[in-house]
């Protein structure tokens, strides 16, 4: 069927047939050339002493520049440029409020004491280790 919706008689199908082998019989000319020029290209490369991985580091270089130049990726950026300094003032209110100088301060109150109880423990253990009690016979 055709876009119409109305069949194909013979005739039309035939002519699109070879309508199909033609463009299909371009499309294999075409791949052929570009694979032709790909390899001339490839020598010409080789015989200036451009190296694959120097062909493949200037492909990043340009796209890496389209894509920095891009009018999206400067949007995003200062978009994200915005919201890290909305983010940065708002945690230095938060840590500038008195219920996190609190909670600071009581953490590090019980930070200082389990380091306290930890070093107690070592050093009871670092006696015990020097002067064992011996049992008795």
């Amino acid at each position: 069927m055709n876009t119409t919706g109305s069949p194909l008689n013979e005739a039309d199908k035939e002519f699109l047939r070879q309508e199909l082998r033609d463009v299909e019989g371009e499309i294999q000319s075409l791949k052929l050339a570009l694979s032709n020029r790909q390899k001339h290209a490839a020598e010409l490369k080789r015989k200036l002493g451009i190296s694959p991985f120097a062909d493949l580091t200037d492909d990043i270089n340009r796209t890496k520049k389209l894509v920095t130049d891009s009018e999206a990726y400067q949007l995003t950026a200062e978009v994200t440029a915005a919201a890290a300094d909305t983010v940065k003032e708002k945690w230095q209110g938060v840590t500038n409020s008195s219920i996190f100088k609190s909670f600071e301060a009581k953490v590090g109150s019980a930070l200082d004491h389990a380091k306290s109880a930890a070093s107690t423990s070592l050093d009871f253990i670092a006696e015990a280790i020097k002067d064992p009690v011996r049992p008795s016979h």
